[in-house]
């Protein structure tokens, strides 16, 4: 079911030269309420805007905005408080450092914000999944037709080949909770070409553990047509609800097309949530670079109810040219072509995974920048983990170039970071912050670029 987790991948629009060397994660943190600009900097880490757990153990070091030397480094209490006192400026690069153990697997992740305005701040961590899960539930589907390969139900990610259609000891962690801490399930059924023939859904279950929850399968997938502006080779349908991504159908085309069909679950229902949407998105391969690399487009546009009849795809002509990036130097720079009415913010993703026969370690780092910096750094790291980073041994490094419908200007992203705009009430953000920016974004070696262009309201 690989096509399923690429679009978890890619939940976004794209057009970038990436180096596709590594699988993608999204990003994680946010900052909240930022009170006023000051010379006394203290930070408040929390689980999430909802629940807003204190979370100890997470390192935050700061670093200047000009040589990106490192100022102070500290490490979140239980109060999740990371105190600097008086640091003497207005502005400062602040860093998060996080590390996941879950059995031989380590995730390390950083996230660096650049010229925030020092004062009172709150990040938000959004952790993974916890190792232990919540509940153990039952699932039977019922209405299954005759002949089918497997059944699969979200965001569970469980499959079952049982042809009674039972999935058992199904753990529910807690990321598969939807924002208000229930869950929803949504069941399909598919034919021996992994196309969904029949689907079902619950909606805001307690789960309990040990119990046993039925999900008829009546309804069947309906077809929806497009037309793009630019020849695509994929096209597909995704849905946030109360915070929970769910697929919702896709498909490929060989070779590109400018128009089609495509198969959606059309009658999954949203929430009330003003942050609920659906996510029509499409993908195509616009050329091939020497040295194998590769352009790529992928474009979504978010509704606020199921389009009905055909979804339009305008790509926009702006493109990160080309990217340059030098480990002795700790930088990288970069030049675009074509015209785009505003671009809002730049993030660099690092990344370096290892493999061996018991282990894995993934390494990602998140830089957000003023879109006028370039080149852009790597500020320093502190020495309790600078053998996170090598800058002469990345697996993938991707430049993002973020246009975000709803703002205006880095001061105004700033503005989103640090909680200005209420992540609980806004329709744009409350969600998901998977889903804040529109983004352009061209890696080394290969990629593809990502722009989310309109809200289209019901």
């Amino acid at each position: 079911m690989k096509r399923k987790l690429y679009k978890i991948l890619f939940p976004i629009l794209i057009t970038s030269i990436i180096l596709p060397i590594s699988s993608c994660s999204f990003i994680q943190g946010l900052f909240g309420k930022n009170e006023e600009e000051g010379k006394n900097l203290k930070i408040t880490v929390l689980s999430d805007p909802v629940a807003r757990t204190p979370l100890s153990g997470i390192l935050v070091f700061i670093t200047t905005p000009e040589s990106k030397g490192l100022e102070g480094t500290t490490i979140t209490g239980t109060d999740g408080i990371a105190d600097f006192g008086n640091i003497n400026l207005n502005y400062i690069d602040i860093s998060f450092a996080y590390e996941t153990i879950g059995g031989t697997d380590i995730y390390r992740g950083i996230e660096t914000i650049q010229n925030v305005p020092v004062g009172e701040l709150t990040y938000y961590y959004y952790p993974g999944c916890s190792n232990e899960p919540l509940a153990s539930i039952n699932v039977q589907l019922s209405n299954l037709p005759p002949d089918f390969s497997e059944t699969y139900i979200q965001p569970v990610d469980s499959y079952s080949t049982d042809i009674s259609g039972y999935h058992g000891n199904i753990d529910i962690h807690d990321c598969s909770l939807q924002d208000d801490g229930k869950l929803t399930l949504l069941a399909t059924v598919e034919d021996s070409t992994y196309n969904t023939t029949n689907y079902g859904f619950l909606t805001d279950l307690d789960p309990v553990n040990n119990s046993i929850y039925n999900i008829p399968l009546d309804f069947t997938p309906t077809t929806l047509s497009f037309n793009s502006t630019t020849l695509v080779d994929f096209v597909g349908m995704d849905a946030y609800r109360k915070g929970v991504y769910f697929f919702l159908g896709d498909k490929f085309f060989n070779p590109q097309v400018y128009s089609d069909t495509f198969q959606v679950l059309d009658q999954f229902p949203l929430s009330t949530n003003p942050g609920d949407s659906f996510e029509a998105y499409a993908l195509g391969e616009e050329e091939v670079i020497p040295n194998s690399e590769s352009r790529d487009f992928m474009i979504t546009d978010m509704y606020y109810s199921m389009p009905q009849g055909q979804i339009y795809f305008d790509i926009p002509e702006y493109r990160v040219e080309s990217i340059e990036y030098d480990p002795a130097g700790r930088s990288c720079n970069w030049t675009t072509t074509g015209n785009h009415p505003s671009i809002d913010a730049t993030i660099l993703w690092l990344i370096h995974n290892e493999y061996s026969n018991d282990q894995s370690t993934i390494f990602e780092w998140f830089i957000y920048a003023d879109p006028s910096s370039n080149p852009l750094t790597i500020p320093q790291l502190p020495q309790e983990i600078t053998d996170w980073f090598d800058p002469n041994n990345l697996s993938y490094l991707e430049l993002i170039k973020y246009d975000i419908v709803e703002i205006n200007g880095y001061n105004e992203v700033l503005d989103v970071l640090t909680g200005k705009i209420d992540l609980q009430s806004s329709s744009t953000f409350s969600a998901s912050y998977k889903k804040y920016f529109n983004l352009e974004s061209r890696g080394l070696y290969g990629g593809s670029q990502r722009i989310r262009r309109k809200i289209i309201a019901p």
